[in-house]
């Protein structure tokens, strides 16, 4: 079993996990570092569901929104802005 087949992925940004992934491995992303990025990817996704937003609704305000968001639900990772770059490239 791959490693990003253990993060559940929804919502609008699904279709691009996969090669997320994969740039993230060329670049030389562990697997587990890539997984750890791919649960914020998949995070990301579900929070633009329910807020009825697109991929192309992430302006730096909603960015922020969401790591606020992540921020009070307890998460960990993934808390700034900065530490999504390889997401948001």
């Amino acid at each position: 079993m791959s490693e990003l087949s253990k993060v559940r992925m929804v919502g609008p940004l699904a279709s691009y996990a996969e090669g997320f992934w994969d740039e993230l491995v060329r670049l030389g992303y562990t697997p587990r570092t890539a997984r750890d990025h791919a649960y914020v990817l998949a995070h990301l996704s579900r929070w633009l569901d329910q807020e009825g937003l697109e991929p192309a609704d992430l302006t730096p305000q909603m960015v922020e929104r969401f790591v606020l968001a992540r921020r009070h639900a307890g998460y960990r990772r993934g808390l700034t802005a900065r530490s999504l770059r390889a997401l948001l490239g």
